[in-house]
């Protein structure tokens, strides 16, 4: 028998969390379960503690800053530890799985619960206890078995052995089940009990092919009976499907390996059966969503593409207007205005060739009546083009009627509505209302096949409102959000207009049901853009439209190596170098002064080394992401960056390849790029 002193080992969990509830529900269960529970600040702590016990667990609360981060450290500690990660919420409990199940810094032993299901809580404390007790019996038994293997004499070695077996085969963390040569199951431990959800008594002398169909059944029987052929075959592993009666197929991997019983006369097969169901489920899961993304990738490429497109089309459309309006221009002033001014000289070269009467008044009147209708018609044709200056130019309510005025020469009457105190409206967002609201109502006089139209003005508490509608033709929306094939801009450059001014464009329409474009733009420019200068206006929309770009510093203590992780980074369209250091005292300095997102820390560095500043830099800077670099891979070393603080670890043999994508993810899990 194992002496029970043996398992009498403390076994403990290590709780990170100010929840005074938390920590009172948790201090009952522990004292239930036979169990210390050490409360510790952060997992930077953990080094101050002198543990005398096991440490099986780490409890995370949900008031941690950055539970994944502490995950990883307390991994970094011990990574035979189970972890419970604690959320407020189902989602985030969710929200935490997806992030922890990608993580390649984290064991495949993180559980993520909701903190409100004591149950469930309960639950997972047990199965941690339960099966740390397994493994300590387990070790017990090893233990004792090498103490009885030295005592033994030759003769009881055998049968000691035999024990041994049946003993380890019960508390092994895989299903393993012994085969005859016809292939009935001669028996098995508890966990193929388990797997196969049926006890030991129910299948002893049964074929282990019958608990499959006739196709995965076949399968094995030919293994089982290639294995007893080729004694000497080296042990492959066969992967069958099981069907429960579910959408969800149990998947099973089998290894065999060939044994003689002591007595020499009888020979038996030994499989291991693992259960992976969850890994291929979880497999499948990833492909999927690996084809999902490229799918969106393709589909985001595609609309970027057609956009392209359609900004290449519209500039070459401007480029045709512009000159197709200097022509007009030029044909108005020389077939009215032109043709004025030379009756006029003609006239006044006449009075040459003539004697003045004495009151050449009637002559004088003639020719000032030619100059006044040149004049007239100078001024409509500048008045057609801009509004006269008299007219107020931040009431755009006066702006829109001098506009209905000019559609009367267009055979289209406008009905004008104003609702809410007027506001003054900025100069920009003004001349690009008047120019849309004139460019919709032209579109009503050449489409909707209709002699009115309605335009209503709404000021509201920051944003401006102007509605243009009819009940002509109507048209598809799709069609008319593109550049037509007449030479005209649609609604796309309307929409694009509004868009760089941070308003929106609500259109409906259907083809005989009339139209209704409705245009929403903030009051002013600095109500978009944050209080900022009118003229930096077009530099705040282009930095809206890119992703920031992920700021990386180097500490290293080697210029050469410094000078080929700085070509590397910089060559990335999303990753900047912003600040580099050679020893661990002047990268604290710079850090604090540059604020960057991921620091590449070379472990051996002058001054104060890269363990040291990293531990410091995490103290002052704790959200900051640090990547361990060294040209060692000793595992002492990667433990002593992890208990630092640092998240990822890289050989200088490997940097060159995977740093950039290991920035990315750093990034990324930090929170600061999506």
């Amino acid at each position: 028998m194992v002496e029970e002193s043996i398992l009498e080992k403390d076994l403990i969990f290590l709780m990170q969390t100010k929840n005074k509830n938390l920590i009172h529900l948790l201090s009952d269960s522990a004292k239930e379960k036979n169990i210390r529970l050490i409360s510790v600040g952060t997992a930077m702590d953990l080094q101050k503690h002198q543990l005398n016990g096991e440490v099986i667990g780490f409890i995370i609360g949900s008031d941690v800053e950055d539970p994944v981060q502490s995950a990883q450290r307390l991994h970094a500690f011990k990574k035979s530890a189970k972890i419970i990660i604690l959320s407020e919420t189902e989602q985030s409990a969710e929200n935490l799985r997806k992030v922890i199940k990608f993580s390649p810094f984290i064991g495949v032993d993180v559980f993520c619960l909701h903190e409100s299901k004591r149950v469930e809580l309960e639950d997972k404390l047990d199965k941690i206890l339960e099966n740390s007790r397994q493994a300590a019996k387990y070790r017990a038994i090893i233990q004792e078995t090498n103490s009885q293997i030295s005592q033994q004499s030759p003769p009881k070695e055998t049968a000691f052995t035999q024990n041994f077996i049946n003993r380890l085969m019960d508390i092994a963390p895989v299903g393993i089940a012994i085969v005859g040569q016809k292939g009935k199951i001669l028996g098995w431990n508890k966990e193929a009990a388990s797997i196969f959800k049926k006890n030991e008594a129910r299948v002893l002398g049964m074929p282990l092919s019958r608990y499959f169909d006739l196709t995965e059944g076949y399968k094995l029987e030919s293994y089982l009976r290639q294995n007893f052929e080729e004694i000497t075959a080296s042990a492959d592993t066969l992967t069958l499907t099981r069907d429960l009666n579910n959408p969800i197929k149990q998947i099973l991997n089998f290894t065999a390996a060939h044994f003689t019983y002591a007595d020499g006369t009888k020979q038996a097969l030994l499989l291991t059966i693992k259960d992976v169901t969850k890994r291929k489920q979880a497999e499948k899961e990833l492909q999927e969503l690996n084809a999902s993304l490229e799918e969106r990738v393709a589909e985001r490429t595609s609309s970027l593409l057609a956009y392209q497109n359609q900004l290449r089309s519209l500039a070459s459309q401007l480029s045709k207007a512009e000159e197709k309006e200097r022509r007009r221009l030029a044909a108005e002033l020389h077939d009215n205005l032109g043709q004025l001014l030379a009756l006029v000289k003609m006239k006044i070269g006449s009075l040459a060739k003539y004697d003045l009467p004495e009151d050449p008044a009637s002559v004088i009147d003639n020719i000032k009546e030619g100059v006044d209708d040149a004049l007239v018609y100078t001024r409509f044709l500048m008045t057609d083009l801009k509004p006269p200056p008299s007219i107020n130019q931040k009431d755009i309510r006066i702006s829109i009627e001098w506009l209905a005025g000019k559609m009367k020469n267009h055979d289209l009457r406008v009905s004008i509505e104003e609702y809410g105190q007027p506001k003054p409206v900025d100069d920009e967002i003004r001349t690009v209302l008047v120019q849309c609201v004139r460019e919709l109502l032209f579109n009503i006089v050449k489409h909707a096949g209709v002699t009115e139209a309605w335009v209503s003005v709404q000021y509201l508490d920051e944003e401006f409102e102007i509605v243009v509608k009819d009940k002509g033709k109507g048209f598809d929306i799709k069609t008319g959000l593109s550049i037509s094939d007449e030479g005209g801009f649609g609604l796309f450059n309307i929409t694009e207009r509004i868009d760089l001014l941070g308003g929106s464009v609500d259109i409906k329409s259907k083809p005989g049901k009339g139209s209704k474009i409705t245009i929403r733009t903030p009051l002013t420019q600095e109500t978009q853009n944050g209080n900022e200068p009118d003229n930096k206006f077009n530099e705040t929309v282009s930095e809206t439209k890119k992703p920031r770009k992920i700021k990386v510093m180097l500490v290293d203590d080697h210029e050469m190596m410094r000078a080929g992780l700085r070509k590397i980074v910089n060559e990335q369209d999303d990753l900047m170098v912003i600040a580099e250091s050679s020893d661990g005292e002047s990268a604290i300095v710079a850090a604090e002064e540059t604020v960057p997102d991921v620091v590449v820390m070379d472990v051996n560095l002058p001054v104060m080394n890269g363990i040291d500043t990293t531990r410091k830099l995490l103290e002052r800077m704790p959200g900051l992401r640090i990547i361990a670099l060294s040209i060692h891979d000793h595992q002492t070393v990667v433990n002593s960056m992890r208990s630092a603080g640092a998240t990822a670890y890289l050989t200088k043999n490997e940097a060159f390849e995977t740093l950039c994508a290991t920035i990315r993810t750093e990034a990324k899990l930090a929170g600061n790029h999506q």
